[in-house]
């Protein structure tokens, strides 16, 4: 295979372009998160997730607990209040995430009070670690780490095939890429995977 070398670009060039098309893409992806539906979670995969399985995932009380499917509130494919198995197809990592982000909203809400966030943010944050639709934007938030890292990942293996200039208009190309920027504001299973199969290829060129 030709590879293009242009690894004659400084480093104090790359980096904070690097730098540059990184935070914006992330702003890009967490902007205005809830103004997609108004909470009315339109998008069936996210509103699956954070309305009927997020919602009940909660630590167990022991590690007894933990390692019983039919006790364990980690467990999506169990339904604990009727006592039978339930249908969950969108996978555990984002679910997972999305809770644990809920979570840590909640704790960090009384804190975005005391440094003046909006009052609508502290609610929103106060209500993550219960409410369905405050469930889905801090999976939102989660979904735009992800997708942000594979921004990252990209200039990592444009760079190793290509050098330093590839990366960067691997990195940029993936920065602007509408569809990408929309699909990442959803709860989706797919999207905390998409970094993996980047960080494959890349290491494969090691």
């Amino acid at each position: 295979m030709t590879t293009i070398h242009s690894r004659s670009l400084s480093g104090r060039v790359v980096y904070p372009l690097l730098l540059v098309i990184l935070l914006s893409g992330f702003v890009l992806r967490v902007w205005n998160l809830n103004f997609i539906d108004s909470s009315i979670g339109s998008h069936p995969d996210e509103r699956s997730t954070a309305c009927f399985y997020a919602t009940t995932i909660k630590l167990p009380a022991s590690w007894d607990e933990f390692w019983d499917p039919q006790r364990s509130p980690l467990n999506p494919l169990w339904d604990m209040q009727q006592q039978r198995a339930r249908s969950f197809t969108y996978g555990h990592l984002p679910l997972y995430l999305g809770v644990a982000m809920g979570e840590m909203w909640h704790r960090l809400a009384p804190g975005a009070a005391a440094l003046g966030a909006p009052a609508a943010t502290v609610e929103l944050m106060q209500r993550a670690n219960s409410a369905c639709d405050a469930i889905a934007v801090a999976g939102r938030f989660v979904i735009a780490l992800f997708d942000t890292l594979t921004i990252l990942l990209l200039y990592l293996l444009g760079s190793r095939m290509f050098g330093r200039g590839g990366g960067l208009l691997a990195a940029a190309f993936m920065r602007w890429r509408c569809r990408r920027s929309s699909s990442a504001t959803f709860l989706q299973w797919i999207r905390p995977v998409r970094p993996l199969p980047c960080w494959r290829c890349w290491a494969a060129f090691a």
